[in-house]
């Protein structure tokens, strides 16, 4: 009789392979850090907005979101003039506008999303700038 002998075979004991856990973890990595650049890559929205001003003072104009987390300036407007801003970033459901000459805020106006949709996107700086620009003494623009 001959002796039966057996070849030593290589038992797996592992139950996965770390090379494709690592593989999978670079995956999962990589998902994420692109995930996250969109999100920091996102464009707000712009919406074109044009302020008249009727009064005798260049007026400042600044927009910004009820809770002051954003604010955009929207440039100066001139005595009796208007300027469009083709590409103003919007605030949102709600804005607060606010006048200012020579640095003295005059005014301050709230509107929402909807209230500048029925203005046309055009808004005109409230009549009590010219009064409250008198009361703080500012001199008006000259021609």
């Amino acid at each position: 009789m001959t002796p039966l002998t057996t070849r030593g075979r290589q038992v797996r004991t592992r139950l996965y392979d770390p090379g494709m856990v690592a593989q999978l973890a670079v995956a999962v990595l990589a998902v994420g850090v692109l995930l996250f650049a969109q999100s920091l890559l996102t464009v707000p929205d712009k919406v074109a907005v044009t302020v008249v001003n009727p009064t005798d003072y260049d007026i400042d104009v600044t927009v910004r979101t009820p809770d002051t987390t954003t604010r955009t300036v929207f440039g100066r407007v001139e005595r009796g003039g208007t300027r469009l801003q083709p590409r103003l970033i919007d605030p949102g459901s709600e804005w607060v506008l606010t006048f200012s000459h020579d640095g003295t805020e005059l005014a301050e106006l709230r509107l929402s999303a909807d209230e500048i949709d029925d203005l046309g996107h055009t808004i005109e700086v409230p009549p009590e700038v010219s009064s409250e620009a008198r009361a703080a003494d500012l001199l008006p623009t000259p021609t």
